[in-house]
């Protein structure tokens, strides 16, 4: 019984340690994002960051605007799945 806990015990340790500073991390972002003050800021600076990114696609050479065009493209992908549970 014994050689059980040698073995499984730690790993098992060491997932519920990341499992529970995931889960309080999360909780703690939802609360945060919850209030309406952070989310319009959060708002405001994705729109702010969609302006800057036109902005600096319209001074681009043509060489860097299809480079341009897919990390913002990426980037929006990435924003739209970070609130999404």
């Amino acid at each position: 019984m014994n050689w059980y806990k040698f073995l499984f015990d730690p790993p098992f340790r060491l997932v519920g340690f990341f499992y529970r500073a995931y889960h309080a991390n999360r909780d703690r972002f939802s609360w945060f994002a919850s209030r309406q003050w952070v989310s319009s800021g959060l708002r405001k600076v994705t729109v702010l960051t969609l302006f800057l990114w036109i902005v600096i696609w319209l001074l681009a050479s043509d060489e860097s605007r299809d480079r341009l065009t897919s990390a913002v493209m990426e980037n929006i992908g990435t924003l739209g799945s970070a609130f999404t549970d």
